[in-house]
């Protein structure tokens, strides 16, 4: 099943910023062994965050293109 997530992308890396563990492992260092802690200074946070909203972004858009007919005919819609 294919299902567009555009409408609610923002709303996905809201909840997904809110896991500071995931963001400190997994979508700083593309692995849960490695940690990079999320900064404590309010400027290196924002960066940290577009950081990680351009990678999250770039992801969904990857899988997007590899699924695009499956999207484009509906398939998966309600």
């Amino acid at each position: 099943m294919v299902v567009a997530i555009d409408g609610v992308i923002d709303q996905k890396m809201d909840a997904l910023w809110t896991l500071e563990s995931q963001i400190e492992s997994f979508w700083a260092a593309f692995d849960f062994e490695t940690v990079i802690p999320v900064p404590a200074n309010s400027e290196l946070r924002r960066e940290r965050r577009a950081q990680f909203s351009a990678r999250f972004r770039a992801r969904a858009a990857q899988t997007a293109n590899r699924f695009r007919a499956h999207l484009k005919a509906g398939e998966g819609t309600p």
